[in-house]
């Protein structure tokens, strides 16, 4: 990529790590970790000829120096978006990514910034840190939590993510003056709650709710629930 290429960008995603704390059963990590246990020749059926792509998972995380040396301060003068949004990760477990967005923030003017999250991993002094940035950006950070339900049913699809300490996590980071949006994928397990955890979402202070459809899997419980037309929609159908 060249200077003047650089320079005409004006939004990004960044995959901070390949680390991931939860074991959603639809997630690309599965089919990953499966590609990563086959041979070359194997991998070439499927994938044409990318044999030489390394699909480990959990071993890695983007540096502080590596987005420095990537991202050069005076070369994306129209940088405007940047999403921090794993499609197979957690981003937030990325030990420096405080210092990341603090450090991606130099780079132009008013830049808009996002994180995926699952909200079931760091801690609470981690939250109340990143919203007290969140705050202290006007809230040009915004943290979207990725929750399909409530207590009985968002561990259904985030396997390995406790509510009580997920609930905990998203005051922490609003209490602090973090932004946050809810993020609900529907499914036929938890459709029935939308009017009620719309009412939840607002009553606990975040500041959007919206709905994505899956698009993920053949399983009966995973299906293209349609989604009714008072609510807002993401962009795109679900990938993560």
């Amino acid at each position: 990529m060249t200077w003047a290429q650089e320079s005409d960008i004006g939004r990004i995603q960044i995959e901070l790590t390949n680390y991931c704390n939860a074991a959603c059963p639809q997630c690309e990590r599965f089919h990953l970790k499966e590609l990563s246990e086959q041979t070359p020749e194997e991998r070439e059926v499927r994938w044409k000829g990318s044999t030489n792509w390394d699909l480990s998972l959990n071993n890695t995380y983007i540096s502080l120096k590596e987005i420095k040396e990537t991202f050069i301060k005076g070369r994306w003068k129209h940088l405007d978006d940047i999403h921090y949004c794993g499609n197979v990760d957690e981003p937030v477990i990325n030990p420096e990514i405080i210092e990341i967005i603090k450090y991606m923030d130099t780079l132009a003017p008013n830049i808009k910034m996002w994180i995926a999250t699952n909200g079931g991993t760091r801690s609470v002094e981690f939250w109340k840190e990143l919203g007290e940035l969140s705050a202290s950006m006007d809230n040009r950070l915004v943290v979207i939590w990725g929750i399909d339900g409530l207590e009985d049913t968002n561990h259904l699809y985030r396997v390995n993510v406790e509510w009580n300490r997920l609930r905990e996590n998203w005051r922490a980071y609003i209490s602090a003056g973090g932004r946050a949006k809810w993020q609900f994928i529907v499914f036929k397990w938890n459709q029935h709650q939308l009017n009620e955890v719309k009412s939840y979402s607002e009553s606990e202070n975040f500041k959007g709710f919206n709905l994505i459809q899956s698009v993920r899997g053949e399983d009966e419980k995973i299906t293209n629930i349609e989604i009714p037309e008072n609510y807002e929609r993401s962009a795109t159908k679900n990938r993560n």
